[in-house]
């Protein structure tokens, strides 16, 4: 990023201020900072969610401005706070184009340990709407009928392997917060991009799924470069360099070891607050 400025409309104040820093490949950058330092709108400038007033973002020294928009999306992998989730299946929601293997995304889901949550939902389901069958089972012709056809249906759905199962198993408002970041988490690896995005991803679920959250993101992303939206500092402090964002302006870009060696440095005073 090149004496970078940007602003969200031509009537507001300039959001990001005179922005410059460089980022090596692989590298992995945490960004804090107070709320309303710019933190997540570095995030829409790399993405060109808000076009730039001047300056340059450059990706391989490719300036992004310069190229299609679409080019510049699929390079990147977004995960942002609030995940996404469709309707459909769960190999729908992990591609939902269709175009990559079942057998790698098994294997994601199951190093995500998804398989064993999803699966579990998928047998409380069953049992719970063939309890409720039994509850409105009427002595009548046409209700014997059905039942005949609803039991077929279920010999029929457990004639699945167990990998069918979870494939085919249908998200609605089923799964929690952690557990659609994961879906969300499995989703970015699967997408295989080398720069990733990742704003608050971590923000809205227990420290538990985060700390399984952040482990699959180290082993999965290992050779991505990475650029990691955080409140928890626990989140980016194993980073290789700390971006602190205040007032728009990269305050400080280091190793957090070192900008913790400042007792007047900003990352210090974040770390004290907490």
């Amino acid at each position: 990023m090149k004496d970078f400025f940007l602003r969200y409309r031509d009537d507001t104040e300039l959001v990001l201020k005179n922005c410059s820093f460089k980022i090596e490949a692989g590298q992995k950058i945490g960004v804090v900072g107070r709320t309303g330092a710019g933190k997540s709108t570095l995030c829409n400038a790399f993405t060109r969610i808000v076009e730039r007033e001047s300056g340059s973002i450059e990706f391989d020294g490719v300036d992004i401005g310069e190229i299609n928009l679409t080019q510049v999306r699929d390079a990147i992998t977004i995960i942002p706070q609030e995940p996404t989730m469709y309707k459909g299946t769960v190999a729908y929601n992990l591609d939902p184009t269709g175009k990559i293997p079942k057998e790698e995304i098994l294997s994601v889901l199951k190093k995500a340990k998804l398989d064993e949550i999803i699966l579990k939902k998928s047998k409380e389901e069953k049992e719970k709407e063939l309890k409720a069958k039994q509850e409105k089972k009427e002595i009548d012709e046409n209700v014997v009928i059905l039942e005949l056809s609803d039991e077929k249906k279920e010999k029929s759905e457990e004639e699945l392997t167990e990998d069918e199962a979870l494939l085919t198993f249908e998200i609605n408002d089923n799964l929690s917060s952690g557990e659609k970041s994961l879906i969300q988490i499995c989703r970015a690896i699967l997408r295989k991009n080398k720069i990733v995005l990742l704003d608050e991803a971590t923000a809205n679920i227990d420290i538990e799924t985060e700390q399984m959250v952040q482990k699959l993101i180290n082993e999965e992303f290992k050779n991505c470069t990475m650029i990691t939206v955080a409140h928890r500092l626990q989140t980016i402090i194993k980073s290789d360099k700390v971006m602190v964002m205040s007032y728009g302006k990269v305050a400080e870009f280091d190793g957090p070891q070192d900008l913790l060696k400042n007792p007047k440095s900003h990352f210090t005073k974040l770390v004290n607050d907490l």
